[in-house]
């Protein structure tokens, strides 16, 4: 709250101050305290929420992965999903440099550009 400097010298002055728990009010005259006033509030207590989640490690998903991918190159979705399930994991989402979701995704930009030559040199023989 702002007061001019001739208030706060002179006059009468309210402050009110909130804190958990309680509302502290403070009444000055000329600038000295003459009275102070402490009442209780009710704390409001945030609500949790329940998310249901099927909780998975990391080793269960990429698992379940290499059943079902079988042969199939890494591709740009893998690094995501692995990325994702780190980030569940580690509650961070920073890339770790030589982790699980980095070297899958040098994977994934290694068969990209396979895949592009693949189709270039496959092109240029018919």
């Amino acid at each position: 709250m702002m007061q001019c400097a001739e208030n706060m010298m002179f006059g009468v002055t309210v402050k009110e101050t909130d804190v958990p728990g309680r509302r502290i009010v403070t009444e000055s005259v000329a600038g000295q305290v003459v009275g102070q006033y402490v009442e209780a509030t009710p704390i409001v207590q945030p609500t949790a929420q329940v998310v249901n989640q099927s909780a998975i490690t990391i080793g269960q998903a990429l698992e379940a992965t290499a059943h079902t991918a079988g042969n199939k190159p890494v591709d740009e979705s893998d690094p995501a999903a692995i990325q994702a399930a780190e980030v569940r994991a580690t509650g961070s989402n920073v890339i770790t440099p030589g982790g699980l979701a980095a070297t899958a995704q040098s994977a994934a930009a290694y068969n990209a550009g396979v895949e592009l030559e693949g189709i270039r040199l496959s092109s240029r023989m018919f």
